[in-house]
């Protein structure tokens, strides 16, 4: 029965290296304010729990703009509803439940 690959001496030692945490963590200027709000919570937890690279600030930036997106059609499909009348008479979903659902999937990805 096989265990794996064996160790090479160059493998050996601590699994956790020292990880670089950025200077300043400035949201980007693209964001709206309730992107920035995200960002800005969302970043103060991930350096408080020293897991906020300089390279990470990007996918967080993209995280918060995509919370703020469901955010708001979240709170339109509350206003609206989740359904609406198609011109054949049929029901169907809304375009704001539709991007409500991808936001809450890219999130989950």
């Amino acid at each position: 029965m096989k265990r794996g690959r064996k160790k090479n001496p160059e493998n050996v030692g601590p699994d956790e290296l020292p990880r670089p945490v950025p200077a300043e963590i400035l949201p980007p200027d693209h964001l709206g304010p309730l992107a920035r709000a995200i960002f800005e919570r969302l970043a103060a937890t991930l350096r408080e729990m020293n897991i906020l690279t300089a390279g990470d600030l990007d996918v967080v930036a993209a995280y918060a703009e995509t919370a703020a997106l469901g955010q708001l059609h979240k709170r339109l499909m509350d206003e609206h509803g989740a359904t609406c009348k198609a011109r054949s008479g049929f029901t169907c979903m809304s375009a704001d439940y539709l991007i409500w659902r991808d936001c809450i999937k890219a999130g989950q990805a």
